[in-house]
């Protein structure tokens, strides 16, 4: 029993110090999503508000960590990972001459089973976990509280978002192909087949290593067109059922979840921060997938009680002869997007038009200061 405690202390001890201390504050803003190379991958406009990002890939060390502790909720499978010869066979190496790296990323995730890991993950730090799961192994249900403080997956829109660094040119912003060497694990010679720790090459510009290559990632989102809302868009409805794709009667392509960055083994093509991919969200074997956490940002961060007077218009654009929105409440709480280069003359003094978006997800205009 006091071993068992002992052994419960250190897990948590690590993982804290591990994630906590760790995770990379992502300012929110607006930018251009997609490459407009294929009718799913349509260019738009799109807002994602300010949240936290793992720098780091989820590691084979960590996730077994989170294995040992929950070992008896987890399937077989699941549990069998705790075996590196399970990852031996994936990587074509096989035991006793294969020992899996302990600072590689973990693959053979599944969707579901990343979820519980997040959940995991937000309840030794006492933090309140975003995913409900029912039915687990059935009819497996899911969803996401997402005014919870815990750990869970990037949407599709903010893992973009943090690959490109907010650029809107993302495909050259970090990634030339001249750097892509430097910052990516993929298929290049002469290594390539082999996966390598977390953070052994350069970051992008905003301390994230391995967004692209290594191991692909989990997003949250149902994969289909993108969703039409463009204030933290995430798509939850349905997935797109792919034809081609489902050649194979493995998979339902209707449940099919996003996966971002490219692997160890994909060519250069799926090694771009706009490539979108799927599969199913029990996929295991073969495809090379594991998972990087992400937390909404305290409340703190995202909004500021700027307004202080009930008779402040939010208005469709910074110009005083512009539609009225509405009124805003006073001391209602907002995220300042930017302050515009517009000015409004109010008697002898100048105010600047603020973009901000309110709570209810409202984008509009104010002045002031």
């Amino acid at each position: 029993m006091k071993r068992n405690c002992l052994l419960t202390f250190f897990v948590i001890f690590f993982a804290t110090k591990l994630f906590a201390l760790n995770m990379i504050s992502i300012k929110g803003g607006w930018f251009t999503m997609g490459d407009d190379k294929t009718p799913l991958s349509i260019k738009h406009n799109v807002y994602v508000s300010s949240f936290e990002l793992s720098p780091y890939e989820v590691t084979y060390e960590q996730f077994c960590n989170f294995i040992k502790d929950r070992y008896e909720i987890l399937d077989t499978y699941d549990k069998g990972l705790i075996d590196d010869s399970v990852c031996a066979d994936e990587l074509g190496y096989y035991p006793p001459m294969f020992h899996y790296n302990k600072q590689w990323p973990m693959i053979r995730i599944s969707f579901y089973t990343a979820l519980l890991f997040c959940n995991w993950l937000s309840e030794i730090e006492g933090l309140t976990p975003c995913y409900e799961i029912n039915d687990w192994n059935k009819e497996i249900t899911v969803k996401w509280n997402k005014k919870a403080d815990g750990y869970r997956l990037p949407t599709e829109a903010e893992w973009e978002y943090s690959a490109g660094c907010g650029g809107t040119d993302l495909q050259m912003y970090d990634y030339s192909k001249d750097n892509l060497n430097k910052i990516a694990n993929y298929w290049n010679k002469p290594n390539n087949d082999v996966l390598i720790p977390v953070a052994s090459k350069k970051p992008n510009k905003w301390g994230l290593y391995d967004m692209l290559g290594n191991v692909w990632e989990w997003c949250w989102d149902l994969y289909n067109y993108y969703p039409e809302n463009n204030i933290n868009p995430v798509r939850e409805d349905i997935a797109l059922k792919d034809e081609s794709y489902l050649e194979s009667s493995a998979y339902n392509g209707e449940q099919d979840r996003v996966r971002r960055g490219g692997c160890k083994a994909s060519m250069t093509d799926e090694v771009s921060v706009t490539y979108r991919s799927h599969r199913s969200p029990w996929t295991r074997t073969y495809y090379f997938t594991g998972l990087r956490v992400a937390r909404n940002a305290p409340d703190i961060k995202i909004f500021t009680y700027y307004v202080n007077d009930t008779r402040v218009r939010l208005r469709k654009e910074a110009n005083l002869k512009c539609e009225t929105l509405r009124f805003l409440e006073n001391k209602e709480a907002v995220e300042v997007i930017e302050e515009t280069e517009f000015k409004e003359c109010i008697g002898d003094k100048e105010y600047p038009w603020i973009r901000i978006r309110t709570m209810n997800n409202e984008i509009g205009y104010v002045y002031g200061e």
